[in-house]
Parts: structure tokens; C-alpha cells; sequence
């Protein structure tokens, strides 16, 4: 159980990662387009566009990260499901092994009883 509660952490540290490249994106156009209106020169501008293309890039692999932790998660989401279910299984089966033995058990004794009330009957 633990180790789907990292699993789910990380997940959700790799989202809260993608969030802040895609503000920071957000930040740099946004400074972009305020720079618009005065004077710019075209170096400043090629790196502004060239660090928005990189964190576009990086955006795009933290998308992928994301998906193949969410894809992990989910196995082992499912791993666990299926160990759980088959836990209660072997539990009810060995409710019904035990209750069979209990019943073996009653059923002999009763027989051993009835042997007990069949010879003190034949003493008389």
C-alpha cells in the first residue's frame, strides 16, 4: 500500500512540475507581448521565442513522464485490487475448510455418542 502512496506522490509531483513550466511559459509571452508595444531588438525576441520553444519541449516530455507514472499507477492500482480480491478468497475458503471441519468433527462426535449410548444400552 505504501508503495502505491509514493507511486501517487510522485505522480502528483510531476503534475505540479508540468503546472509550473506551462506558468513560467505563460510568464515569458506574457512578458513577450508587453515588450511589443516599446522598442525590441530581433536578438531579444529570438530569445525569448527559443526559451518559450524549449519549455514547450520540456512541457511536451513532462506530458509524457506524467502519462507513463499515471499508466504505472494504474498497474499497480490494479495489482493491488487483484492481491486484495484474492485474499478474500482464500479467506471465504478458509472459513468454508473450517466450518467443514467443524462439521467432521460434530458429525464424529455424535457418532462416537451414539456408540457410547449403544453399549451402555447392550450392559443393561
Amino acid at each position: 500500500m505504501s508503495e502505491l502512496g509514493d507511486m501517487n506522490h510522485r505522480l502528483r509531483r510531476e503534475k505540479e512540475a508540468l503546472d509550473m513550466l506551462k506558468r513560467r511559459r505563460s510568464e515569458v509571452v506574457s512578458r513577450l507581448r508587453r515588450m511589443e508595444g516599446g522598442i525590441m531588438c530581433a536578438a531579444d525576441a529570438a530569445i525569448h521565442c527559443s526559451y518559450c520553444d524549449f519549455i514547450r519541449c520540456r512541457e511536451r516530455y513532462q506530458e509524457e513522464v506524467i502519462s507513463r507514472k499515471g499508466t504505472e499507477l494504474e498497474k499497480k492500482r490494479r495489482e493491488l485490487v487483484d492481491a486484495s480480491k484474492k485474499r478474500r478468497i482464500l479467506e471465504i475458503m478458509k472459513e468454508k475448510k473450517v466450518a467443514a471441519y467443524l462439521a467432521s468433527v460434530k458429525a464424529r462426535e455424535g457418532k462416537e455418542l451414539d456408540e457410547v449410548a449403544i453399549m451402555q444400552f447392550a450392559r443393561k
